[in-house]
């Protein structure tokens, strides 16, 4: 005896085996989309970091051409040798930084009796080989003869901007020693104290660094 499948519990049955069909493949579809999508999302973060390093390395580049044309944060200081115990003659230039400083002057100034001593027109200097002395091609002639101290200050201007030098020189034993310091009055350098960028005190100067009045 043969049982009759109704036509309509066949249809229901293969209908249902569409549907679940269906919904496996569109699970499937949807899995593999998301791991598309995972790699894809890998590959546009890779490549956005790539672009992040390349757009740092192009801000350095520039900031380093840009200093290099300015003078950047490059500065000079000055060496005043004094000679034997008579006069400060002769000039050296000690370059600070890796960047060439443009259309320097400098005024040298004796503080202890309000005058200038000399006022140097000195131009372009330094250079990519880094070179640290400088000399200077002129001579002051400073006399010191009968002083057991005297104060000098030197201004530089340049085209990356304005600083000053402090010396204060003592004599101890017929020698003269010296305290001094570079101090940039218009930039935010990060230090505790008047943005002092160098400070040099010869170890056998008479006053305690602490007790030093620069001004």
């Amino acid at each position: 005896m043969f049982f009759s499948i109704p036509p309509t519990a066949i249809i229901i049955f293969v209908g249902t085996v569409v549907v679940a069909a269906g919904g496996v493949w569109a699970t499937y579809k949807q899995a593999q989309l998301e791991t598309e999508l995972k790699e894809n999302q890998k590959i546009l973060d890779a490549k956005n970091e790539e672009i992040i390093k390349l757009n740092q390395q192009i801000t350095v580049l520039s900031l380093h051409t840009i200093h290099m044309v300015t003078g950047g944060d490059s500065y000079m200081s000055i060496l005043l040798g004094v000679n034997g115990s008579e006069s400060i003659s002769d000039m050296t230039l000690m370059h600070h930084g890796i960047f060439p400083i443009y259309d320097l002057n400098i005024k040298i100034f004796d503080v202890d009796n309000h005058r200038d001593i000399a006022v140097i027109p000195v131009g372009t200097i330094g250079s990519i080989q880094h070179i640290q002395y400088w000399p200077v091609q002129h001579r002051l002639d400073f006399d010191m003869r009968g002083k057991t101290s005297q104060r000098i200050n030197i201004l530089f201007y340049a085209q990356n901007g304005t600083w000053y030098q402090q010396n204060i020189y003592k004599k101890v034993n017929d020698k003269w020693t010296l305290a001094t310091r570079v101090v940039f009055p218009d930039r935010n350098f990060d230090h505790k104290e008047e943005n002092i960028v160098y400070k040099n005190i010869s170890r056998d100067f008479p006053i305690a660094e602490t007790d030093i009045e620069w001004n």
